[in-house]
Formats: structure tokens, sequence, C-alpha cells
């Protein structure tokens, strides 16, 4: 897949919701997922990523007034992973 709209994957687990987003037009360029396992499977899964999965966290980085709305939005996603289960 070479055209459409390019989407970039946060929090991308294996990357199940981003099979949706490919089959809806969009092509997956970048990824970050902070599970190793979960990074593998992905790079497995989607051979066409412009890089490595990056392995990173938000919560890692010192807060800045730059990075809070991120810091926001992975607290939110872990908070609404845990309701999940």
């Amino acid at each position: 897949m070479t055209d459409g709209p390019v989407a970039i994957s946060l929090f991308s687990g294996a990357g199940g919701l981003d099979l949706g987003v490919e089959a809806a037009g969009y092509r997956v360029t970048a990824a970050v997922e902070h599970d190793q396992d979960a990074a593998l499977t992905m790079e497995k899964n989607f051979h066409h990523l412009a890089s490595p999965v990056i392995r990173r966290t938000s919560l890692t980085l010192p807060p800045t007034r730059s990075s809070r709305p991120l810091l926001a939005q992975q607290v939110a996603a872990r908070v609404f992973a845990a309701v999940q289960k």
C-alpha cells in the first residue's frame, strides 16, 4: 500500500486497530508501543513501517508544558484499558 492518507499509530499494541485503519484506506507508516512483545508483533505484521516501532512511553519523559497533553492522553488510555478488563 503506497497511496492514501498517512496514519501514525500511538499505543499500537499488536496492531489490531491499525488493520482497520488500513482497511479504511489509510497507510500506517509509524508506530509507538512500549510493550516489547506487542512491538515485535506489530513489526512482523506491518513490514512497510518507515522505521522500527518506537519503544518509548511519555511516562518516562520529564513533564514539560508541551508533553502534558500527551501524558494525559496516555493516562486516559491506561485507565480505559483497566476498566475494560
